[in-house]
This record gives structure tokens, sequence and C-alpha cells, in this order.
């Protein structure tokens, strides 16, 4: 009874609970980054309790459990639409894919130092963090390198190399797309997984 009593109050139960309100959907791109149905990346926009796709159309609506419904009516809940949506090995077939405008740091002593406005740019041997204006340093982390890329309040991707650790926070672009596209990245050239938490 003791354990359950834990249990309960860990994990309560809130299967019969739903969130109320009028914009569901209004960060739906930090999660949801592309459109399963075109697979246009960066095109979604939160309506009220739902979303639409500004490349294809497609319409999807939300409910007070998080639970999408697709424009052919079926409905799915919010960690398995990003399944059918997360970005795989396949989907890093580009020489270069870069970045939207991104605040790029880099950690000196204990604190995280704002380095350059700029870009992040993933290539098939590396990581690279390029400035937008001349002058700034630019650096690059070669893929076996990577250790980890985790996510720090939502916005924040925090890329660790084993020495260095850099963060990048992106002013247009889901941070989770970048963690996805790195790992796809280092999946298919190194076999393996960076950290993700």
């Amino acid at each position: 009874q003791v354990l359950d009593a834990v249990s309960a109050a860990i994990r309560p139960d809130d299967s019969g609970l739903a969130c109320r309100g009028h914009s569901l959907a209004r960060h739906i791109g930090i999660i949801i980054y592309r459109c399963p149905a075109c697979r246009a990346f960066d095109r979604l926009e939160a309506q009220g309790d739902g979303f639409r796709c500004s490349a294809c159309g497609a319409l999807y609506a939300i409910d007070g459990r998080y639970v999408i419904r697709r424009p052919d009516g079926r409905a799915q809940a919010i960690s398995g639409f990003y399944r059918d949506i997360r970005i795989g090995p396949p989907d890093v077939e580009a020489e270069r894919i870069a970045s939207a405008a991104a605040e790029v740091s880099r950690e000196v002593g204990r604190k995280l130092v704002r380095q350059f406005r700029g870009h992040l740019a993933l290539f098939q041997d590396r990581l690279a963090f390029e400035p937008k204006a001349d002058g700034a340093a630019a650096w690059s982390i070669p893929l076996p390198q990577v250790r980890a890329a985790v996510i720090e309040k939502a916005g924040r991707l925090q890329i660790h190399d084993g020495r260095d650790l850099f963060q990048v926070v992106f002013l247009r672009e889901s941070a989770r797309k970048w963690q996805d596209l790195i790992a796809a990245m280092v999946e298919k050239r190194c076999a393996r997984l960076p950290r993700l938490r």
C-alpha cells in the first residue's frame, strides 16, 4: 500500500484531465518541425487549437489531451505524430545543411560567452559554427568527436565534443530539429548516437 501511494504521488493518473485554452498549438513547432503530409520543414503555422502547413495547406487540429487530428480524420497522440516526422539517417544526404540565423556561445571557464550570430552547418564529416560577420572565429567539430547534443530550456541546443561546450540558440528554428539532424548524421557516419539527454 505504501508503494502504491508513493507511486501514485510520483506519477498521478492524469488520464482524465484535459488542457483548456484557445491556443493549444501555439508552440507546436518546437516538437513538430515538419509537415507529415508534404515533409516540408519549418512551414507549420499555429492557428488557435490547430496548425496549418503553409507549403501544402494541410490542416491539423489539437484537442485538450494533445491528440492531433490529421486532415484524413485519423487521430494520433503528439508522441506518435513526432515519431512520424522525426529526422532519420535517410534525411541527411546533402553535403551541407545550414540553419537559419542563430546565436552561438562557447563555454569559457564556467560561463557561456556569446561568440557571434551566424549559422550551424552540418556536413557529412563535421559540424561547423559559422559566423555571419567577418572577423569572428569559426569552429568545427569532426562528427566522431560529437559526444552530446542536448536541449536545454526548449530553444537552446548544447553541443559537447569532450573538451568544449557550445550553445546554439535558434531564432526561427526548432532546437529539436537540429538535435535530430545531428543525431541522424552521427548515427549514419559513426554508427552510434551522441548523448541526447
